[in-house]
């Protein structure tokens, strides 16, 4: 478990998701959810130990928010 996260910009993290639409863009903290199904391209950003650690990835949403 990450117990040395620190917020950063007024949150413990964010996340940058583009739909595969090309047209939807999501920026999150952890507590919000992915608005629609289908497949993602994502940043996340969080700082740990005074470091700003961004990590890049696709995934696929199968179940949008309620």
């Amino acid at each position: 478990p990450a117990t040395n996260l620190q917020p950063y910009l007024g949150a413990m993290g964010h996340l940058i998701l583009i739909h595969e639409d090309g047209v939807t863009l999501v920026h999150s903290h952890p507590d919000e959810r992915i608005p629609d199904v289908g497949n993602y391209r994502g940043w996340a950003q969080f700082q740990r130990d005074g470091k700003v650690v961004t990590s890049a990835f696709v995934m696929s949403a199968t179940a949008g928010a309620e």
